[in-house]
C-alpha cells in the first residue's frame, strides 16, 4: 500500500523557504531588541549602572520571560528545519509557560504597587478597574489562543 509523502520529506518550495526565513529572521530581531531593550537593567545589571533594585519577583519575570523568548527562537528553529513534530511537543510547554507569564506578570505589578515602587496615578480607582479588565482580557485571549492551538496540533502539517 503506498501512501503519499508528507509535506517534510519534500522540499519547501520557495514561498515556504522565504516564510521561514522571514519568520525565523523577525525572531532573532525580537530577541536582540529584547537583550538590547533589558539588557542595561537585568541581563547585564551586574556590570551597568543600573538604578532599578532587581527583587526577588523581578527576577522570577526577568527568568520567566525570557524563558519564553528563547522558547520562541527554538520553535522558530524548530519550524524552519522542518521538525514540526518537535515543535508541536515544546508548543505544549509554550502554552504552560504562557498561563504562568500570565500569573507572574500580575504579580510583579500588584507586589511593585503595594511595595510603593509603582506609582498609582491620579485617579487610581479608575487605573485599578482598567489593570483587572487588562488581566480578564489576557485570560480571555490565553483561552481563544490555547483552544487554536490544541485543533493545530490535531491538524496534519502543511506547507
Amino acid at each position: 500500500m503506498a501512501t503519499a509523502p508528507s509535506s517534510l520529506e519534500r522540499p519547501p518550495t520557495l514561498a515556504a523557504r522565504r516564510e521561514r526565513m522571514f519568520f525565523g529572521g523577525t525572531t532573532i530581531a525580537t530577541l536582540a531588541t529584547v537583550i538590547a531593550g533589558f539588557g542595561p537593567t537585568y541581563f547585564f545589571s551586574s556590570v551597568s549602572s543600573s538604578a532599578v533594585e532587581l527583587t526577588p519577583a523581578l527576577h522570577v519575570h526577568g527568568a520567566v520571560f525570557t524563558t519564553w523568548m528563547l522558547l520562541l527562537v527554538v520553535q522558530s528553529t524548530l519550524i524552519s528545519a522542518g521538525r514540526v513534530d518537535i515543535h508541536r511537543q515544546l508548543g505544549v510547554a509554550g502554552a504552560v509557560l504562557g498561563a504562568f507569564m500570565m500569573l507572574v506578570g500580575a504579580y510583579v505589578v500588584i507586589s511593585r504597587l503595594r511595595a510603593g515602587l509603582l506609582t498609582a496615578p491620579p485617579g487610581a480607582v479608575a487605573s485599578r478597574n482598567r489593570f483587572l479588565r487588562s488581566v480578564a482580557k489576557l485570560r480571555h485571549l490565553a483561552r481563544k489562543l490555547t483552544c487554536r492551538a490544541s485543533v493545530a496540533v490535531r491538524r496534519p502539517e502543511r506547507e
